[in-house]
C-alpha cells in the first residue's frame, strides 16, 4: 500500500478495494454525498417527503452525518487553485535550505478564545444538512502536510505561497536562527558554493556559527621596537608624576631672617639669612645667605622645570625706598612665605634647583651652571611675573635642541632670513579650547579688581596714618593747653585726656599694621599669584604656537618630498631624496613632541587652576578673620581707654 497515496485522499472511501462488497446502509447514505450540487435544493425537498419507514435509521444517519462534520470540512483550499489552473496540483510544499524551521504556512497555532469569531467561522467552517449531502469532497485536515520527498519544486513552491496568502490573519512564528543565518552569511566572503542537499547545509551554517568567534578583532600593527620603548618611557613618567602628586610633602621648617645691608653705593644690596630643616636634605640643616635676585632665579628655574604648574611668585622689583625698614621686613616675610608655598607641594619640595637654593654654598657658580644646562634664562629676568621662556632643550631634547638654537630657534628655523629680513610671517596660534580663554578672561578681570581693593586699602591705611599723626598733634596741643595751670583740677583732666589720645594713635598705628600684615600681604600674594597663574597660560599659547609652526614645516616638507622624483637613478637625486626623508623624520619627531606637551600643559593647567582657587579661598578667608579679629580688637582697646577717662576725670 502507497502511504503517501493514501493520506492524500480526500476522504476514507477511497481507501476501499474497488472489489470490496459495500454495507447497504454505508452506501445508500455516500451516495446521497456524491450528488451533483446543482440537485442540491431538489435534493433537500426530496429528503423532506422521505417515507415514514425510513425514520427508523434516522438516528443512525444523524451520528454519521455528525462525525463527518466534524471531521471533515466542506470546503477544500485547493479547489480554486485546481479550477484556475484546470490541472489538479495537489502536491504538498517542500522546506528549502533557506526556510525557518518553524512558519504559518505549514504548522497553524492552536487557536484558543481570544481569537474573534469571524476568525473561528473562516479557518473551520460549520456545515448544515444540506452540504453535508453535496457531492464536493471533502478533506480530512485543511492544511498541507509536509512530504519527506518533493514531487515537484514548483508545485511546492506555489503551494507555500497559497497557504501564506491564506493565513495572513494568524501570527507568525520566528525562526531563531533565521536572523542570525543571515547576518552571518553577508559577513562570509561571497562565493560559488554547491549545496548537495538542503541538511548538509544547515549543518555547515550551525557549525559556522558555533565556531566563529564571538567578537571579531582587528589584526594588530607591527609596533617598532623604539615606539615600544617611548610608550613605556611615557608611562612610566606618568607614573611617577602622579606617585609625586599623591604623596604626602616632607615637613619643611624655613625661615628667612636677619637682613643685612652689604656694599657700597651702587653695589648695596640686602642678604637674608635662610635657615632650613628638614628630611630630604643630605645634612638635615642647613643655613645660607640669599639676596633678592637669587628668589628671581628660583621661581624663573621651577618655571623652567614645571610647566603648567603655578608657582609660588616672589615679592615685585622696587626701584625707590627698597632700603626702608619697612620695606625690607615687608619684603623678607614674603620671600619666607614663597619658600614655604614651594616646600610644601610634593612635586615642587623635591626639586634639585629647590634643593640647590636651599644648601649651596657656591650659588653663583652652580646656579649658572644649571641654568646652562637646563637652557632656562632665568638670570634675563624681566619684572613682569607673567612672562615666560621655553626651553629647547627641555622641550625637543638635548641634540634636536642644539640643531634648533643653531638657527636662532624654534621661531628662528621656521623663518627664512636674509640680512635679518624675513620673507614670510609666522603663523598665528588661536586657542581651540573654549575653557582656557573663559578662564584666562577671568583671570584678567580678577586681577583687575583686587589690584582696585588693594589701592582702596592703601588710600585707607594712608588715611588711618593721618588720623593717627592728627590725634599726635591734638595730644600735643592739649598739653600746651593744660601747661597754662588755669586750675590743678582743670589740668589733671587735660593731662589724662592728652595722654589717651596719644594711646589711641598708638592703636591706629598698631591696627594699620596688622592690616598691612594680613589682609594688605594677602592682596598683594593674591595678584603676584594672578600674574602666575597667566605665566602658564602663556606657556600654554607659546607651545602652541610652536605647534602651528612645525605642523606647517612638517606639511612644507612633506609636499616637497611628494614632489621629488622617487624612481630617478641619479646620485644627486638620491642624495636629495635622502636628505629630504631625513628632514621629514626629523619634523614629524618633533611636531609629535611638541603637540604631547601642548596636551600634558593643558591637562596639568586645569588641575593647577583647581586646586589654585580652593586654596586660594582658604587663604583669603583666614586673612579676613585675622583683620576682622584685628578691627575688633583695636576697636574694644579704644572703648576701654574712654571709658576709663570717664570714670576717673568726669
Amino acid at each position: 500500500m502507497d502511504y503517501d497515496d493514501d493520506l492524500n485522499a480526500p476522504v476514507w472511501d477511497d481507501l476501499n478495494p474497488p472489489k470490496q462488497a459495500s454495507v447497504p446502509e454505508l452506501s445508500d447514505t455516500f451516495a446521497d454525498l456524491n450528488t451533483d450540487e446543482a440537485n442540491q435544493g431538489e435534493e433537500e425537498e426530496e429528503d423532506e417527503g422521505v417515507n415514514s419507514g425510513e425514520e427508523t435509521h434516522t438516528a443512525e444517519h444523524e451520528n454519521s452525518d455528525n462525525l463527518l462534520n466534524t471531521l471533515a470540512p466542506q470546503e477544500d483550499p485547493l479547489v480554486d487553485l485546481q479550477t484556475a489552473n484546470e490541472a489538479s496540483i495537489l502536491s504538498s510544499p517542500t522546506k528549502g535550505a533557506d526556510d525557518p524551521l518553524f512558519s504559518a504556512s505549514t504548522y497553524q497555532p492552536l487557536v484558543f478564545g481570544d481569537t474573534n469569531d469571524q476568525d473561528l467561522s473562516q479557518s473551520t467552517p460549520v456545515l448544515s444538512s444540506a452540504a453535508r449531502k453535496s457531492g464536493k469532497p471533502r478533506m480530512l485536515f485543511n492544511s498541507a502536510r509536509m512530504r519527506r520527498r518533493p514531487l515537484d519544486k514548483k508545485a511546492s513552491n506555489t503551494t507555500t505561497t497559497t497557504t501564506v496568502t491564506n493565513n495572513n490573519a494568524n501570527s507568525e512564528v520566528a525562526d531563531p536562527l533565521g536572523k542570525i543565518k543571515k547576518e552571518t552569511e553577508k559577513k562570509v566572503d561571497e562565493g560559488p558554493i554547491s549545496v548537495t542537499s538542503n541538511n548538509t547545509t544547515k549543518s555547515k551554517s550551525i557549525i559556522d556559527q558555533v565556531e566563529e568567534p564571538l567578537f571579531k578583532v582587528p589584526a594588530r600593527r607591527n609596533i617598532s621596537e623604539n615606539q615600544l620603548e617611548s610608550n613605556e618611557t611615557q608611562v612610566q613618567k606618568q607614573q611617577e608624576q602622579n606617585q609625586d602628586e599623591e604623596r604626602e610633602p616632607v615637613n619643611f621648617y624655613i625661615e628667612v631672617k636677619d637682613p643685612v645691608k652689604v656694599g657700597e653705593l651702587t653695589s648695596m644690596h640686602v642678604e637674608y639669612t635662610v635657615v632650613v630643616e628638614s628630611e630630604l636634605l643630605e645634612t638635615r640643616y642647613a643655613q645660607v645667605n640669599r639676596r633678592y635676585r637669587d628668589f628671581r632665579w628660583l621661581y624663573r628655574q621651577l618655571q623652567s622645570n614645571h610647566w603648567g604648574r603655578i608657582i609660588p611668585p616672589p615679592p615685585e622689583k622696587q626701584s625707590v625706598g627698597r632700603f626702608k625698614q619697612d620695606f625690607i621686613e615687608n619684603r623678607r616675610f614674603q620671600m619666607e612665605k614663597m619658600l614655604q608655598k614651594i616646600a610644601s607641594s610634593p612635586v615642587l619640595q623635591s626639586d634639585l634647583d629647590f634643593i640647590l637654593f636651599l644648601t649651596s654654598n657656591n650659588f653663583n657658580f652652580e646656579s649658572k651652571h644649571r641654568e646652562h644646562t637646563t637652557g632656562s634664562n632665568a638670570s634675563r629676568d624681566s619684572n613682569d611675573l607673567s612672562e615666560i621662556h621655553i626651553s629647547e632643550i627641555e622641550l625637543l631634547g638635548a641634540e634636536d635642541a642644539a640643531v634648533v638654537l643653531k638657527n636662532g630657534g624654534l621661531d628662528g628655523e621656521s623663518q627664512k632670513r636674509f640680512l635679518s629680513l624675513s620673507f614670510s610671517s609666522l603663523p598665528k596660534y588661536n586657542e581651540t579650547d573654549e575653557y582656557f580663554i573663559d578662564q584666562y578672561k577671568l583671570t584678567e578681570s580678577l586681577e583687575e579688581r583686587l589690584k582696585q581693593l588693594n589701592k582702596s586699602l592703601d588710600l585707607v591705611d594712608s588715611e588711618r596714618n593721618e588720623l593717627a599723626s592728627v590725634t599726635e598733634e591734638f595730644s600735643k596741643t592739649i598739653d600746651s593747653l593744660a601747661e597754662l595751670e588755669v586750675t590743678r583740677q582743670n589740668v589733671e583732666i587735660l593731662t589724662n585726656f592728652a595722654d589717651t589720645h596719644r594711646r589711641i594713635r598708638e592703636s591706629l598705628e598698631r591696627s594699620s599694621l596688622q592690616e598691612s600684615l594680613t589682609l594688605g600681604v594677602t592682596l598683594d600674594e593674591y595678584i603676584r599669584s594672578l600674574a602666575s597663574v597667566k605665566a602658564i597660560f602663556n606657556q600654554r599659547a607659546r607651545l602652541g604656537h610652536y605647534l602651528v609652526i612645525v605642523e606647517t614645516d612638517f606639511a612644507k616638507k612633506q609636499s616637497l618630498l611628494e614632489k621629488l622624483p622617487q624612481n630617478s637613478t641619479s646620485q644627486s637625486n638620491i642624495d636629495k631624496i635622502n636628505s629630504a626623508k631625513r628632514e621629514y623624520q626629523t619634523l614629524q619627531r618633533r611636531c609629535k613632541s611638541v603637540k604631547k606637551r601642548w596636551q600634558e600643559v593643558g591637562d596639568c593647567i586645569k588641575k593647577e587652576l583647581a586646586n589654585f582657587e580652593i586654596e586660594k579661598v582658604k587663604d583669603f578667608r583666614n586673612s579676613l578673620e585675622i583683620f576682622l579679629e584685628s578691627a575688633i580688637e583695636s576697636q574694644k582697646e579704644c572703648i576701654e581707654l574712654w571709658e576709663t577717662f570717664y570714670q576717673n576725670n568726669l
